[in-house]
């Protein structure tokens, strides 16, 4: 079933999408790192939102 009206729209007002190019070579362990966790059923987005989280609590004084 589709997604209604509504939820389209409150998408769209409060998510952001972008994109990430991650080059196969140079930063394999990154992309080795994202299928390990996928096997284990833990998304790449989640295990990006986890990263990010993890570095701002780790860096809280480099970021301001």
């Amino acid at each position: 079933m589709p997604d209604s009206e509504a939820k389209r729209k409150w998408i769209k007002e409060n998510t952001v999408i972008f994109s990430v190019k991650i080059m196969k070579k140079s930063e394999a362990d990154i992309l080795d790192l994202l299928d390990r966790n996928l096997a284990k059923g833990i998304s790449k987005n989640t295990t990006i939102k986890l990263a990010l989280r993890e570095f701002i609590q780790n860096h809280k004084e480099d970021i301001k």
